[in-house]
């Protein structure tokens, strides 16, 4: 099992370095539009600044990618950081212009960290941001029920306890 675990994150990680450095998206791609997760503060929110709004980073895909049912599907990425800073570019941008590439639209979630914000806060930003892709699926071109959550954990697609919280909920 250990094994066969090492190998998945040795092709892991050299399918993440092969990463194009950077991709600009066409004129008529939306891309990095910012979209708070809440109307006002957040849950438990300890202040007004921008630590404590989480949000989404929408990055859509081509329009010329192939559509299934007219729809595309959505990513939420989940950039790693261990819950005290978010790697954004490497682990977030990088991933949704590559999944761009290959025609999925991506929302990358900044969630709230510790120290200042703990259990739940986090699953609780990944939760609120699986609800509001699929309540604004139509306006954004994806399907409502081909979205998918990719956490990242030491610069590798994961399992990761946070992606699984949010996989486990059936809303």
């Amino acid at each position: 099992m250990k094994v066969a675990w090492l190998g998945l994150s040795l092709l892991a990680s050299s399918l993440l370095a092969q990463l194009p450095a950077v991709h600009q998206p066409a004129d008529d791609v939306p891309h990095g539009q910012i979209i708070p997760l809440w109307d006002g503060q957040a849950p438990s929110a300890i202040g007004n600044t921008e630590e404590d709004k989480p949000h989404l980073e929408f990055f859509g895909a081509s329009p010329d990618a192939k559509l299934k049912d007219g729809l595309r599907t959505a990513v939420i990425v989940c950039p790693g950081g261990g819950y005290t800073h978010l790697a954004y570019d490497k682990e977030g941008t990088r991933i949704a212009e590559w999944l761009n590439v290959h025609g999925v639209s991506a929302f990358v979630l900044t969630y709230r960290l510790g120290p200042r914000y703990l259990y739940p806060a986090p699953i609780l930003d990944g939760e609120r941001a699986v609800r509001w892709v699929r309540a604004h699926a139509q306006e954004y071109g994806v399907s409502a029920g081909e979205n998918r959550c990719l956490g990242i954990f030491r610069g590798r697609p994961s399992g990761g306890s946070s992606r699984d919280a949010v996989r486990q909920r059936k809303d």
